[in-house]
């Protein structure tokens, strides 16, 4: 059983005396459904498996490297003569392990319980149930248990464990020296359909659930359940869950998850308060809730807000507040709890900048409080219907603009003069400090754009390599492509891309092309992450293209002269194009980008993933015209 260092998931690691006396054990659980629960013990100076909740197919390779014995050779038969009996046939040595037919399917279920303690899988040790018979009514759960148990799942004090399903293994006993045995005999369905990180609560009888249905999909929220009945005692609403779902998150708000991507840890306040847990989310925020449901609050900065950069030295840091930093985005990290010596404590690994141990201080402050009665009468339900409606109804149309046809071509030198006759487009979101009013106007020979942006670190970009721009720090995006029928999903021939940015001092416009037969092969591009890679036909800086930047406090504006030849497009009055506008918002030392806030397309919270964040997204543009 191999623990992957790469994991979202860590080890956990702790004391129990369920088996009589103080044993420490180490739980891991595979994030992968064909995986396994497995605890370890220390034995010998080694941590080693005493026992697994699996399938057949992760014990070894495919089911068939599982310990088992031999196939016995044909014994020799004796002749029946009076000479000496000719010497016995050699005894075929045993065939390679490779070589010998599975006895089993990879995805059968198997308890093994190490029963001679020697940390490692004998096939007489394993209780094997074959997967046809996984529905067979008669077993204790309601369908097969799927062996995953989020990022953040942790194991009881009692080593009772739970699964996504949800289905309760209890020990059904322990060998002497603690090791839990589990079998049948412990499992009970809990009659619920739930996943996610499923967080045992003994002191209040319940199991905690971050719901996790699907990969970003429907969730029921963040769940209180009673361990015995099934029964959901409380639900806290959960609407961006995970990494995908906080891709779609507004700006943070008093008692707003914003992609909680694992619950950290359980730790108990007081009488008062009971037990308070912390989630990470995957925004650079920390939230924590009661373990009966109540909001308490968040610590650090939403990785889209301007947060301060880290002091130079470990020295400056140590005791310092930590409330003004953000711990970026996807932190897949993360502990939480109250340690021996009464304080609270918590671990982030800040996302290529540092890992660190926190206190945590402030929890003892928590007041519980009875709120009012609450009325709510039909002709209320009414109206809050009709409302959601109007919003939902605004929120969907799609933007347009016409752009201005300017009688002379503007003397780009970041006065507003010249753009006074352009509409304004504001690119904005609620909740953000950040934001900007683009203006669009052309004439025969060019595409003018002038961009207008708050920012506290303004126009900050330390890249060196001109095509990842819009990955280093502060930049504005001009999106363009010709108008179809309807709006298209994958980018194609005509759709452009054109990133402006600081390129060591100097002002560059880069244009991006994910479809150009007529791009030399020098000019093709590839981003990649471990997520996947994305190809660019043309990427290059356009040496044709003017670009003015004047800089303020906490603002700057960018003025640019864009040759319609090399976007692909012939103007002409009345002209339908596709297009969009928007400017990345870099981190105080202007090194890597934390936000991405565009005119049309809202779902641009990813900001931790190369090649996704290079590519265009046509149907999420708006309509523009030519004036």
């Amino acid at each position: 059983f191999p623990i992957d260092p790469g994991a979202h998931v860590q080890p956990q690691r702790f004391t129990s005396q369920a088996a009589g006396g103080s044993h420490e054990y180490l739980y891991v659980h595979d994030p992968h459904s064909e995986g396994g629960q497995v605890v370890y013990m220390e034995r010998d100076g080694q941590w080693k498996p005493v026992a697994a909740i699996t399938t057949m197919g992760r014990i070894g390779s495919l089911g068939d490297k599982v310990a088992r014995p031999a196939p016995k050779p044909a014994r020799p038969r004796a002749r029946n003569s009076v000479k000496s009996p000719a010497p016995a046939a050699p005894t075929p040595a045993p065939a390679p392990v490779s070589d010998v037919k599975p006895e089993f399917a990879p995805g059968d279920f198997c308890f093994w319980n190490d029963l001679n303690a020697d940390g490692k899988v004998q096939i007489e040790e394993c209780v094997v149930i074959p997967e046809a018979e996984l529905r067979n009514p008669d077993k204790p759960w309601a369908k097969p248990p799927e062996l995953t148990n989020g990022w953040g799942g942790r194991i009881a004090p009692d080593l009772t464990i739970y699964v996504d399903g949800i289905t309760r293994f209890r020990p059904i006993g322990f060998a002497p020296d603690g090791a839990p045995r589990y079998g049948l005999a412990g499992t009970k369905s809990l009659g619920v359909d739930e996943r996610g990180d499923l967080i045992p609560d003994p002191a209040n009888k319940q199991l905690l659930c971050l719901s996790y249905k699907g990969y970003a999909g429907p969730t029921t929220g963040l769940l209180g359940i009673d361990e015995e009945s099934g029964r959901i005692r409380w639900s806290y609403p959960n609407p961006y869950p995970g990494v995908h779902g906080s891709h779609n998150a507004p700006m943070p708000a008093p008692g707003l998850l914003v992609g909680p991507i694992k619950i950290m840890g359980l730790a108990r306040v007081d009488d008062r308060i009971g037990n308070v847990m912390a989630m990470r989310g995957n925004l650079g925020q920390d939230f924590f809730v009661t373990s009966d449901g109540l909001y308490v609050g968040a610590l650090f900065q939403d990785c889209r807000f301007p947060a301060e950069p880290l002091p130079d030295t470990e020295a400056m840091l140590r005791g310092q507040p930590m409330e003004r930093y953000s711990e970026g985005g996807e932190p897949f990290n993360g502990w939480f709890g109250r340690q021996s010596d009464g304080k609270f404590r918590l671990t982030t690994g800040m996302p290529r900048q540092a890992a660190m141990i926190l206190n945590v201080n402030g929890l003892e402050s928590i007041e519980r409080f009875d709120a009012p009665a609450l009325s709510v009468d039909e002709a209320g339900l009414t109206k809050a219907a009709v409302d959601n409606a109007a919003r939902a109804s605004a929120s969907g149309a799609e933007k347009s603009c016409v752009i201005h046809r300017a009688a002379a071509p503007p003397t780009l030198t970041g006065e507003s003069g010249d753009w006074k006759a352009a509409p304004r487009l504001v690119i904005a979101r609620a909740g953000m400090p950040e934001k900007a009013i683009a203006r669009l106007a052309y004439d025969a020979e060019n595409l003018y754009v002038r961009f207008d942006v708050t920012d506290a670190s303004p126009w900050a970009n330390q890249g060196k390599e001109p095509s990842e721009l819009f990955k280093t720090g502060d930049a504005v995006d001009v999106q363009i492509g010709p108008a179809g029928d309807k709006p298209h999903a994958d980018p194609a021939a005509g759709d452009r891309r054109v990133v402006i940015a600081d390129l060591q001092g100097k002002p560059v416009a880069v244009l991006m092309a994910v479809v150009d037969p007529k791009s030399p092969p020098e000019l093709h591009k590839s981003f990649t992450s471990p997520v996947g890679t994305k190809a660019f036909d043309r990427v290059e800086v356009l040496a044709a293209a003017k670009v003015a930047v004047k800089k303020g406090d906490g603002k700057y504006t960018v003025e640019a002269a864009i040759p319609w030849s090399a976007l692909g497009v012939a103007p002409a009055a009345g002209t339908k194009l596709r297009g969009d506008v928007g400017f990345i918002s870099s981190d105080a030392r202007g090194t890597i980008n934390v936000a991405r806030t565009y005119w049309a397309n809202s779902a641009t919270n990813l900001v931790n993933d190369l090649p996704q964040e290079a590519w265009l997204h046509p149907q999420t543009w708006g309509a523009w015209t030519l004036e």
